[in-house]
């Protein structure tokens, strides 16, 4: 008999922040880029002790062009 995997759970809300890495994966960038753009101040970021995460509407921002 097969075996019937459990759907996602629909109640599990979607990711607010992205990392680095993460994030330099969804544009096609390497980390570094992405890590100059915090440094220049083009794109807002904050610390959870040691990760670096960027707000998911501040990647929304950029890419509908605002500044």
């Amino acid at each position: 008999m097969p075996t019937i995997e459990p759907a996602a759970n629909p109640a599990t809300p979607a990711p607010q922040v992205l990392t680095p890495a993460e994030l330099a994966a969804r544009w096609g960038k390497c980390r570094q880029t992405i890590y100059n753009m915090i440094h220049d101040g083009e794109l807002r970021s904050f610390k959870v002790r040691n990760s670096r995460l960027i707000p998911l509407a501040e990647v929304e921002r950029i890419e509908r062009g605002e500044s």
